[in-house]
């Protein structure tokens, strides 16, 4: 799901930024495919809302980690 959310947020961010490859039907197929992801996460907690809150989470944990190790990441190259 993040991986998903990220590709929007890079074509965003740096629009002109030359692409290895393409993405097919964008901007409707990446979307799609972050919305049935998202669908599976909340499937996920409503069947096994345990699990599912454990994932949610994790997940949480994982973006203020990600801001923190890009911010870092950007410092380095501007020194």
């Amino acid at each position: 799901m993040l991986y998903n959310a990220s590709y929007f947020t890079l074509r965003a961010k740096q629009p002109d930024l030359p692409r290895p490859f393409r993405a097919i039907g964008h901007p409707l197929l990446p979307a799609l495919i972050l919305l049935v992801t998202i669908a599976l996460l909340v499937g996920v907690i409503v069947a096994d809302p345990e699990s599912g809150l454990w994932t949610a989470g994790l997940i949480a944990i994982c973006l203020p980690v990600g801001f923190h190790l890009g911010r870092q990441r950007r410092r380095a190259v501007a020194q």
